[in-house]
């Protein structure tokens, strides 16, 4: 899993990218933004696909931590008896690492998110280009 700022910068660099694409748009002809407009479609569908894994692999890592848990409580009322202090600690770092995990899943899932919602905003901008080429087409005709 790439680091939270890695994943950051890929999404500046995402939104950058999809800024420019729209502004060169602007100057194509229909079969070229057609052609974009299918690239993105194509691309749209394989970062759902991604995201339905991450979502799919989001709610796996929750039931293991779930279970983890569910085991660690286990062992832990069998502790109890043998040492307070030192349970306490280890529980407490645990908990503080599940916490940490847990965050930065759901860090990388909103991240993704964000790009599959620049990828669809490229898209309807594009689409709305061509409505309008073609609409002006139209009207001169």
């Amino acid at each position: 899993m790439p680091a939270l700022s890695e994943s950051l910068s890929e999404l500046s660099v995402k939104a950058k990218a999809a800024e420019d694409a729209v502004a060169a748009a602007r100057e194509e002809g229909r079969e070229k933004l057609e052609a974009r407009l299918a690239d993105l479609r194509s691309s749209a569908e394989q970062t759902q696909v991604q995201l339905e894994q991450a979502v799919t692999e989001a709610r796996d890592a929750a039931e293991s931590r779930r279970n983890e848990l569910r085991s660690a409580v286990n062992a832990h009322v069998e502790r109890i008896k043998a040492d307070l202090d030192a349970r306490k600690h280890t529980s407490d770092v645990k908990r503080a690492q599940r916490r940490a995990d847990g965050a930065e899943q759901d860090a990388t899932f909103a991240i993704g998110f964000a790009v599959f919602a620049i990828e669809q905003a490229e898209y309807a901008v594009l689409d709305a280009i061509v409505a309008r080429n073609e609409a002006d087409s139209v009207a001169r005709a």
